[in-house]
């Protein structure tokens, strides 16, 4: 069954989520120990795995980020999208949290959970959302990630994501990154929806103007309109985002 995330749950997850963030931050006491972020972005679209879930319209994010020094880290993003014909609304909320450790000079071990609920504002979901366990291991340039969702989209359907994610500076100031995701929805006894298997990929630079990142990227997945679930949004784009760090 769908639950759709309205703008009262959200700004109660965010109420929630800024609390604990600035208790735990408090408890904490020294800054060397635990660390309180926050960030506000913007784009001309919000992708999720090569889809444009934002009708390829524009969003604001708001993220709210704890990394203690144990390696436990937990957060929040919020989602807003610029609609066609509704105004501002709230696109999804995504909650996070995991933990780290050091498993060598270079390797680092990340294991944790992501919570991401969607509204009908989605152009591609339609409401709904997903939970994911994950592990992955990050090197200094390099990293690569496991994900599992018991039931994608709260639908009879599982899948498994495999990402690799890459950055690298060839100049001060300037970093390139890439990324490359394979997705596995197995349908299972569902007579409903099939099972299917695509990739999506990202290219981009990026570099800080002053307390800015700004970030363009060119995105997409290999199922484009041959989606078989009928998923819109699936053509390759650019993408172009400012964000601000606190």
């Amino acid at each position: 069954m769908n639950r759709e995330v309205g703008l009262p749950e959200a700004m109660r997850i965010l109420r929630w989520c800024s609390a604990a963030l600035l208790v735990a931050g408090a408890s904490v006491g020294a800054p060397a120990i635990a660390q309180v972020g926050a960030s506000i972005s913007i784009a001309n679209d919000a992708r999720l795995r090569g889809y444009s879930i934002s009708a390829e319209r524009p969003v604001g994010s708001i993220a709210l980020s704890y990394d203690d020094d144990s390696g436990l880290y937990a957060g929040v993003i919020a989602t807003g999208v610029a609609t066609a014909h509704a105004g501002a609304q709230l696109l999804d909320v995504q909650n996070y949290g995991g933990f780290t450790r050091r498993i060598g000079t270079d390797l680092t071990l990340d294991l944790g959970l992501t919570d991401s609920r969607f509204t009908s504002y989605s152009s591609m979901t339609r409401g709904g959302g997903y939970t994911e366990l994950y592990a992955g291991v990050i090197a200094n340039h390099v990293s690569s990630h496991l994900r599992y969702s018991p039931a994608y989209f709260d639908r009879r359907v599982s899948a498994f994501y495999l990402e690799v994610d890459g950055v690298t500076q060839p100049l001060a100031g300037v970093s390139v990154t890439g990324h490359v995701g394979l997705l596995d929805e197995q349908a299972g006894r569902s007579l409903t929806y099939p099972s299917s298997t695509r990739l999506d990929w990202r290219v981009g630079t990026s570099t800080s103007l002053g307390r800015y990142d700004v970030q363009l990227a060119w995105t997409g997945t290999s199922a484009g309109s041959r989606d078989p679930w009928s998923r819109p949004g699936g053509r390759s784009g650019w993408i172009v985002s400012l964000r601000r760090n606190f």
